[in-house]
């Protein structure tokens, strides 16, 4: 016989339960990836200094993934003092862009303060008529890129949070995700939340005791091969700054190590200050980010061919001395991501946890030529000394 109008009806309503069970499917796919990522970060802070702001950001990279994945607008990440070993009942949160800012609430204030106290996870339809949300603190911790900045003409519309919980119970700090683009937040979407949140705990549950630990035996070399492995790229090299010269030169790369040879290819390589990508790092202290090298106009392929290499995607970190970390010393450049695809904002913080690493062992080795480099490159700098 034919189908008929109920046959269709049917059929319809299986393909969309099957849609939904394949979108969720495909959610939990992406959180199991994220846990084998997160293996390798908890390997990588058993050997190099991280501090509370590295481990804000980390944090902070899986909570935006987890807003994109629940298509919503805005996210937040509270640190809860107490996992800083300090006794005060307070939640801080820092601006991605603008990090000497830190925001801080106390316990019961606001939504975030409310979960904090209660250790409720709760997911709510207009918030702003909830008792425990103000505005106030909604709007200063909020901007329209889904960060952390003021915006007076923010609106919750609706809002999931949720404790982040150390696994001793103690409180590492509150996820919050808000506006959710198709509609309200369901079960489904707070499980997810959770299981992000544990990740994040994976990541990071090393790190507040033993942050300041890092390895004295390790050499450049292998700091630099370390970090080619763990941020699956094909090449890690480092560039100190050069007293007399008023440029950068090539110290080391993650090939020295792997040859065994002790010596570094093309080590007399200098790279001019006024370079428009990695001086502007070593200058400006910024870290940047490229996928594909050859659409940039500030990548200089000279350095390629010095080199006889094909860059590709890069990643370029200002290396600090770890005295100071507001004065730079050099850059470490990554390049090459296996695979063909891009580095991530993962990726980002990770290096600089090493760069923060290669930057304490090239002091060690260096330390009084480091630093003569870097007055003699803070007098170049000062208005009216550059040629």
């Amino acid at each position: 016989s034919p189908f008929t109008y109920i046959d269709e009806l049917l059929i319809r309503l299986m393909s969309a339960h099957v849609g939904e069970l394949f979108a969720k499917c495909s959610l939990y796919d992406e959180s199991v990836e994220m846990v084998e990522k997160a293996l390798k970060t908890v390997e990588l802070t058993n050997h190099y200094p991280c501090d509370s702001r590295d481990l804000f950001y980390l944090a902070y990279v899986y909570l935006v993934q987890t807003r994109e994945l629940l298509k919503a607008t805005h996210c937040v990440l509270y640190i809860a003092t107490s996992s800083l070993l300090s006794t005060n009942q307070q939640l801080w949160s820092l601006h991605p862009d603008n990090p000497c800012l830190p925001i801080e609430i106390q316990y019961g204030e606001g939504m975030a303060g409310w979960v904090a106290s209660h250790g409720e996870t709760v997911f709510i339809e207009n918030p702003e008529q909830d008792p425990r949300f103000d505005v106030e603190i909604e709007a200063a911790f909020t901007d329209s890129e889904g960060g952390v900045g003021a915006s007076p003409d923010f609106e919750s519309l609706n809002l999931l949070a949720t404790p982040i919980y150390n696994h001793d119970g103690t409180l590492l700090g509150v996820a919050e995700i808000m506006n959710k683009r198709t509609g309200a937040f369901t079960e489904t979407d707070k499980q997810l939340l959770a299981l992000r949140c544990q990740q994040i705990v994976l990541m990071v549950k090393t790190h507040t005791a033993e942050y300041l630990h890092f390895s004295n035996n390790e050499t450049i070399p292998e700091s630099l091969h370390r970090c080619k492995v763990v941020l699956e790229c094909d090449r890690a090299i480092f560039f100190a700054t050069d007293k007399a010269t008023k440029q950068l030169r090539l110290i080391a790369d993650s090939e020295a190590w792997v040859e065994k040879t002790g010596r570094v290819k093309n080590k007399n390589m200098l790279v001019p200050l006024s370079d428009g990508l990695l001086g502007y790092v070593a200058r400006v202290g910024i870290s940047i980010l490229i996928a594909d090298a050859k659409l940039d106009p500030r990548f200089n392929f000279e350095l390629d061919n010095a080199m006889n290499y094909k860059t590709t995607s890069l990643m370029c970190l200002p290396v600090s001395e770890p005295r100071d970390p507001n004065l730079i010393v050099g850059v470490t450049l990554i390049t090459n991501k296996l695979g063909g695809s891009a580095f991530t904002d993962v990726d980002r913080v990770i290096g600089s946890i090493l760069s923060r690493q290669v930057g304490k062992l090239y002091y060690g080795t260096h330390g009084e030529q480091a630093v003569n480099n870097r007055d003699a490159w803070n007098d170049w700098l000062r208005p009216g000394t550059q040629q």
